[in-house]
């Protein structure tokens, strides 16, 4: 097989579990609002105002706090778990059907919440 197509055949997965893992996962969440508008393109005029008065230019702000980042990491991992027990499972039962017992709707919070 050529990388060519061994890279094709990687995409798929890859692009099932972004859809299936990030999209509309909390991420929205930090994603939605206004977005501020640019003229120069490049952001550098552009700056928020804090309550104590401090102006920070647009490109030094950190759009997400730690607890939205622990929350969007825990969702992630949870996504992804299920997308890969639910993927192992699939192969499995399609193999030998009654083998395989039902996996049971788990969350990995507790693996990684730490």
């Amino acid at each position: 097989m050529n990388e060519e197509a061994e890279s094709r055949i990687a995409a798929q997965p890859a692009k099932a579990m972004a859809m299936l893992c990030v999209w509309n996962s909390r991420l929205e969440n930090t994603h939605a609002g206004i977005v501020p508008v640019t003229k120069t393109g490049d952001w550098s005029e552009v700056a928020v105002l804090d309550s104590g008065g401090h102006r920070i230019p647009w490109c030094d702000v950190s759009r997400i706090d730690d607890e939205e980042m622990r929350s969007l990491m825990r969702d992630a991992a949870n996504r992804l778990y299920t997308f890969q027990a639910r993927s192992t499972t699939s192969r499995m039962t399609s193999r030998a059907p009654s083998a395989v017992p039902t996996l049971p709707s788990r969350n990995c919070a507790a693996v990684i919440s730490g």
